[in-house]
């Protein structure tokens, strides 16, 4: 009888690999080798189930996307209210909670850095900052006016995905446990203080 594949647990482990890299190392130092390393695997099954490091990192922004949904859908299940839910949104997206992830924020700055220079990367950044401003959107209809509701969502997800790149180019320029006490009073002063 022949072994069941395990080509799922080896590609997870190899993205797991580039994730714990990316936030010390960057993409550009992040190496097949070190990305190996650091999955507990020869290079060689790096090699054979990717084919290459630019198509880890596009499984690698999957992932991170999949992880910060997921964050989301757990906390707007217990929100009650319009702005509940919009808090909702901020807390899954800064990392706040006890399943808060610093390491896959800054794992997703350098996403983003690399979606300037990598069409395939780009594609996988930018569709899910769409549906994610569009989810923003829907969350802040019944609290803005609609001519406003385009702008208000991808301002506040160009304020957070631009806290991200500060927090981890600049360290200590936005110090630790800061972004949200930033953005809440902006959403507040966007909606009027709304609740």
């Amino acid at each position: 009888m022949p072994r069941p594949s395990n080509t799922a647990q080896r590609r997870a482990q190899i993205v797991e690999g580039l994730l714990r890299l990316l936030p010390a190392k960057g993409y550009a130092q992040a190496s097949v080798s070190a990305i190996a390393r650091e999955a507990g695997l020869a290079p060689g099954l790096v090699h054979y189930h990717f084919e290459g490091k630019q198509k880890i990192l596009v499984a690698a922004t999957r992932e991170l996307a999949a992880r910060l949904e997921a964050r989301f859908a757990a906390r707007i299940a217990a929100a009650t209210t319009d702005r509940g839910r919009i808090d909702a949104w901020i807390d899954a997206h800064l990392a706040v909670g006890p399943d808060g992830d610093g390491a896959a924020v800054a794992a997703w700055a350098a996403v983003g850095a690399e979606a300037q220079r990598d069409p395939d990367v780009a594609e996988v950044y930018s569709t899910f900052l769409r549906a994610d401003r569009d989810r923003l959107a829907g969350l802040l209809g019944p609290l803005v006016p609609d001519p406003d509701l385009d702008a208000v969502a991808t301002s506040l997800v160009a304020l957070v995905e631009g806290l991200y790149r500060a927090g981890v180019g600049a360290p200590g320029f936005v110090p630790p446990g800061t972004a949200v006490a930033t953005v809440r009073p902006l959403v507040d002063a966007l909606l009027g203080a709304k609740r």
